[in-house]
């Protein structure tokens, strides 16, 4: 995972739409499920907002300019922190025809304790 600055970011994003990168909102109610491709890299990018990310059993925070590299069966998951999370995807090879996303759980395990961090320091109520 990396960070570019803002001048990065804006050159990047700029590139990605070009691209028709994937483009994904997500926030607080949004499902999180663990997901991988078996024939797929991806690169995923933040363009706004700020969350978490997870890939296999590593969690890392990410805000805008943050560029998360996934490769193909590594399970990874997306989760907003507040707001919205917009993120850019692209899949290499360019998926074409059937889709090649696997859901491994319906909901991350690695968010159930985030979760309930989050609900004990702010109070916050989830189902």
């Amino acid at each position: 995972m990396t960070k570019l600055n803002e001048n990065e970011t804006l050159v990047l994003e700029n590139i990605l739409k070009n691209l028709n990168a994937e483009e994904q909102t997500l926030d607080i109610n949004s499902e999180k499920p663990l997901v991988y491709h078996k024939c797929h890299d991806q690169l995923s990018f933040v363009i706004d907002g700020n969350g978490f990310a997870q890939i296999n059993e590593e969690v890392k925070e990410i805000s805008r300019g943050s560029l998360i590299l996934i490769k193909s069966n590594d399970r990874h998951s997306f989760m907003c922190k507040s707001g919205a999370l917009t993120l850019l995807h692209v899949h290499t090879p360019k998926i074409i025809g059937e889709e090649d996303r696997y859901i491994e759980e319906d909901f991350s395990s690695k968010w159930k304790s985030i979760l309930k961090w989050k609900k004990y320091i702010y109070g916050m109520i989830y189902h």
